[in-house]
This record gives structure tokens, sequence and C-alpha cells, in this order.
């Protein structure tokens, strides 16, 4: 469970990096609404698991989702090297996002606590996660 709590703070590390510092090749609005869709789509899947027949089928469905995660990461590093946005840009853009966003935290939180206390559903997303882990250090040059 630990590479799901991973996941979440570096989904919200980068969402807040988009905030404080706009976006890159991306508009800001892109990036956020990306990042905003992805994790609804995790705790939607999330959202699905009651036992342990629909733990392994939502950690199969995050495996898959795995691409798309580290091409988000990927796009709010470039855009954290971007800082031209105006203060009453990066003002709007954070109040735009604040209430949705502290929303779905709360709900993906509130999932990952439900699933961490029974070890029978969490072990199915420890797998999925650490293969990603795995996958990702075999990418890196």
């Amino acid at each position: 469970m630990k590479h799901l709590l991973h996941l979440a703070h570096v989904i919200a590390l980068c969402l807040l990096t988009c905030l404080l510092w706009g976006c890159g090749g991306d508009s800001d609005q892109e990036v956020m609404d990306d990042s905003m869709r992805q994790l609804k789509e995790m705790n939607a899947v999330l959202d699905t698991v009651k036992d342990e027949p629909s733990a392994k089928a939502a950690a199969e469905k995050i495996r898959g989702m795995q691409d798309e995660f580290r091409s988000l990461s990927k796009r709010m590093q470039e855009m954290g090297e971007a800082k031209d946005m105006t203060e009453a840009e990066k003002a709007a853009l954070a109040e735009r996002y604040a209430g949705e966003y502290g929303t779905v935290l709360k709900d993906f939180h509130s999932n990952m606590t439900r699933i961490q206390q029974r070890p029978e559903l969490a072990k199915h997303f420890e797998e999925a996660f650490a293969h990603a882990d795995k996958r990702a250090a075999a990418s890196k040059p």
C-alpha cells in the first residue's frame, strides 16, 4: 500500500507544482484537468473494491494506468521549469481547483485507508505497484 500512498503524494505534489508555478508546453488548465481526471479515475476504480476479487480487478486496472501516470508526471516536471505566470494567474488557477482537488484527495485518502485496513485487499495493490516500480526502474538509462 506504500506504493499507492507514494503515488497519491506524487500526484498531489505535481498538482501543487502546477498551481504554484504554472506550466511549460502544456497549458496550466490542460495539465490540471488531466491530473484531476486521472485522480478521479483512480478513485472510481478504488470505489469498486469490496472484496478480494474486486481488489484484484481494481489493482489490474490501476496497473494499466501506470503509463498514463508516468506521462503526466513527465509533463508536470517539464512545466515546473516554466515560471511565467503572474501572481494573479497563479491565484486564479489555485482558486479554480482548490475545492475540487480537496474533495477528490479526501475521497482518495478514504478509499486507501479503507483498503489498507484489510490486508487481503491491500496485498493486490502492493503487488501491482511493486510491478510498476520494477518497470520504471528498468526503463531508466
